[in-house]
């Protein structure tokens, strides 16, 4: 299995994994906020669907643009060999702010 296969392999069962603790919950607990600052699972679930779809459709541009041959970003590979978690880690602060595109509604 090349690493590509194994990364979407790696994505399905974590989507899988996601959806299945989402179903089956009441109303009231689909809609439960512990505090005013908090998510609940609906604004969770649309969260992560409008995430996945806009870095999709990002990556997809990338693509088309590279094979182009005008790529959307240059300089240094920064993150090059570091797995997503890593970049995640090094890149992401506490109570970061989620970008409108990919903010529930």
């Amino acid at each position: 299995m090349t690493e590509i296969n194994q990364l979407l392999a790696q994505v399905e069962s974590a989507r899988q994994a996601f959806i299945a603790e989402a179903t089956g919950l009441s109303f009231a607990q689909a809609n439960f906020k512990p505090n005013l600052e908090s998510w609940n699972i609906v604004e969770i679930v649309e969260h992560i669907v409008r995430a996945e779809q806009s870095g999709i459709s990002g990556l997809w541009k990338a693509y088309d643009a590279l094979r182009r041959g005008e790529p959307v970003w240059s300089g240094d590979p920064i993150h090059r060999g570091l797995s997503a978690d890593e970049i995640i880690a090094r890149t992401w602060q506490p109570k970061e702010i989620v970008p409108p595109i990919a903010a529930p509604q």
